[in-house]
């Protein structure tokens, strides 16, 4: 089950991000910047939340949504 986890670099998203790891969880996250640093083996989406198409690319094969 893949999860997109929007802001996962952020204040809440990291530690989201960090716990949804431990628990082996299969990671996307939509960053704004092609630069975040994202922990090792989480795939990533550059968008923003206002960008449709770029919401509707990160979305393609999700299963979950935080």
């Amino acid at each position: 089950m893949k999860i997109l986890v929007v802001g996962g670099t952020g204040l809440v998203g990291s530690p989201v991000v960090k716990e949804l790891l431990q628990r082996g969880a299969d990671l996307r996250l939509l960053v704004r910047d092609a630069k975040a640093k994202v922990p090792a083996g989480v795939e990533v989406a550059v968008g923003e939340l206002l960008d449709a198409p770029a919401v509707e690319r990160a979305m393609t094969g999700v299963d979950k949504l935080y």
